[in-house]
């Protein structure tokens, strides 16, 4: 498989809980790497998997990835919104690699 990539934005609430929103502009189609809302994904994040289920939004107009070892992450790392980062592709609709 080649080495796809979404180019994701910091996602804030402005409450303290952070995660990842994936771009649509500049990015593969979202259809083909992600599963249908309600399945389960595996993110690495250092060294830690964490799985998540996609909510119904992601697939209307909020692409936004939250779980709590994600947003530890972006605080560590002093990520803010303006930011950008690297969500890979290592299974297509079931593990991705947060960079």
């Amino acid at each position: 498989m080649a080495n796809v990539k979404f180019i994701c934005s910091i996602w804030d609430n402005g409450k303290g809980y952070k995660g990842i929103r994936v771009l649509k502009r500049n990015n593969p189609p979202l259809k083909e790497y992600f599963p249908d809302a309600g399945k389960v994904i595996e993110i690495k994040v250092n060294d830690k998997s964490v799985k998540k289920s996609l909510q119904q939004s992601f697939w209307r107009k909020c692409k936004e990835i939250r779980h709590e070892e994600i947003s530890i992450w972006i605080e560590k790392n002093s990520l803010k919104t303006k930011d950008r980062i690297i969500l890979q592709v290592l299974e297509p609709r079931k593990s991705y690699r947060l960079k």
